[in-house]
C-alpha cells in the first residue's frame, strides 16, 4: 500500500545523509522509514 506523499525542501546533517546514503540507492524512501518508524514507536519528538 503507498502512502500519499507530499514534496518538501528541507536541510539535512550532513552526517544524517551520509548514514542515510550509505546503504545504497533509496534514501529518501529510508529517511522516509526512519520517521514512519519514530511515529509508530512513540518516538517523543517533541522531546528531542
Amino acid at each position: 500500500l503507498k502512502m500519499p506523499q507530499t514534496k518538501i525542501y528541507t536541510a539535512v546533517d550532513n552526517d544524517n545523509l551520509e548514514w542515510l546514503k550509505k546503504v545504497g540507492k533509496g534514501y529518501q524512501q529510508r529517511l522516509n522509514n526512519v520517521l514512519r518508524w519514530a511515529r509508530m514507536n512513540g518516538c517523543p519528538v517533541g522531546s528531542l
